[in-house]
């Protein structure tokens, strides 16, 4: 009974509201983060094939 009661207890309650606060913000921080990051790493990749492709088309050998 004294655990069921330490849990209805005000302190708790707010320690509780801010571990929830604290965790979506870093979850929302990370998220943030792979987006962006993610984002980044597609348009250079796209950049690299666009420069690279003309160099790429000339030096094929055509099989017969």
């Amino acid at each position: 009974m004294k655990l069921l009661s330490q849990l209805r207890t005000s302190s708790f309650q707010l320690a509780l509201l801010y571990m929830v606060v604290f965790a979506t913000s870093v979850f929302i921080l990370l998220a943030f983060i792979y987006w962006r990051t993610a984002g980044f790493m597609t348009a250079q990749t796209d950049e690299t094939i666009e420069r690279k492709l003309p160099v790429w088309q000339s030096s094929t050998v055509a099989v017969a």
